[in-house]
């Protein structure tokens, strides 16, 4: 299980963990999160450029346990446990990948915003 530290201090750092090379094939610019740790279970994408302020429209709020997005450079997302962008978040920028999201984000994450500024 990825430990929330390892999870802060990549997206501090701005690095990107191994990305999982079934992403690229059938996903080319956008996340995908899914509700089962190692990238298993119901997914949702989420494309380039468009968030999502209330993942329980999709009925996908508080259901994520992993997230593999590729994107193009400066672009990334924001996933945020509350709805509306509020609460605590973690930001993943161009290609990355979480097998399993630790605490506070396993299960948790009810908003996705999208973000230009990666790095920051």
């Amino acid at each position: 299980m990825l430990a929330a530290a390892t999870l802060m201090a990549g997206m501090i750092a701005g690095g990107a963990l191994p990305f999982a090379a079934t992403a690229a094939a059938s996903c080319s610019t956008c996340a995908r999160a899914f509700d089962g740790a190692s990238y298993t279970g119901t997914e949702k994408d989420f494309s380039q450029g468009v968030g999502n302020a209330d993942l329980s429209t999709i009925s996908f709020d508080n259901k994520i346990s992993s997230i593999e997005q590729t994107l193009a450079v400066g672009h990334g997302f924001i996933w945020w446990t509350d709805a509306d962008y509020q609460g605590s978040s973690f930001k993943a920028c161009a290609t990355a990948a979480y097998p399993s999201l630790g605490s506070p984000y396993n299960n948790a994450l009810s908003s996705v915003e999208a973000t230009l500024s990666c790095p920051d």
